[in-house]
């Protein structure tokens, strides 16, 4: 964790973002992308094939056993890495790391997108943020986002919910709450437009999930797969062009 600069660097190059924070150096150090494997559709249409390509025995063949869990446990893959990991955005050509700034000790970075800024927050560090602009408004309890993106110029909070699983059990209920969970990050943030889409992993393909797909399409909710070759392009182009 970085320690907090001294008052007279603190003075130097502070961005509109960053006038509460001290802001700090980053390492523009690149995280290695897992290997990509088929390319699957950006969104998944209810009548598209791609729901059945995988069959019940397809995807009972590649489970991975993981300390006798299937989502959920660890929500790991066959690395040993979990999935919000995984799908992590790294750098890239469009996709890059620039300095950090400090909030009570924790380091945020902010990044850009087709040179365009953003604050990347995950979990805690969004309530933390919104709490340090005045901008986060108390509730009976608090959602959290695996992954989002913060424009403050356009107060717009792009948040990733990511959704793992490799064996069967009751998980039906993970993809179906996406209208509750923006409406209530609507509450923790009403100065801020909610912008909420999916991660999920293959398991989600198969036929039965086809009126939660659908339900997602009405309602407007994109769906990303994390294994799709294209998945970090297709998310970035949902985060800058408001897709």
């Amino acid at each position: 964790m970085s320690e907090s600069m001294n008052p007279s660097q603190r003075k130097q190059n502070q961005s509109s973002i960053t006038k509460y924070f001290t802001p700090q150096p980053s390492e523009n150090t690149s995280q290695e992308n897992p290997s990509p494997e088929n390319e699957t559709p950006q969104d998944l249409n209810p009548s598209d094939e791609t729901v059945d390509s995988q069959s019940s025995e397809d995807i009972k063949n590649s489970k991975i056993k993981n300390k006798g869990t299937g989502a959920g446990g660890a929500n790991t893959n066959v690395n040993g890495l979990p999935y919000e990991k995984i799908t992590e955005l790294k750098e890239d050509e469009r996709y890059k790391n620039k300095k950090k700034i400090n909030i009570d000790g924790k380091e945020i970075q902010i990044v850009t997108i087709d040179n365009k800024e953003f604050i990347k927050l995950k979990q805690g560090d969004l309530k933390k943020y919104m709490k340090k602009l005045g901008e986060y408004t108390e509730k009976e309890k608090q959602l959290n986002p695996d992954e989002c993106y913060l424009d403050d110029i356009s107060k717009t909070i792009h948040i990733i919910e990511k959704k793992f699983q490799q064996t069967s059990g009751s998980v039906d209920e993970k993809i179906q709450t996406a209208i509750f969970k923006k409406e209530f990050y609507e509450e923790q943030y009403p100065n801020y437009k909610i912008k909420y889409c999916y991660c999920l992993s293959d398991w989600f393909k198969q036929s039965k999930y086809k009126p939660e797909m659908r339900y997602l399409m009405k309602y407007g909710f994109k769906v990303f797969w994390g294994k799709d070759t294209l998945y970090q392009n297709n998310i970035l182009d949902w985060i800058v062009n408001n897709l």
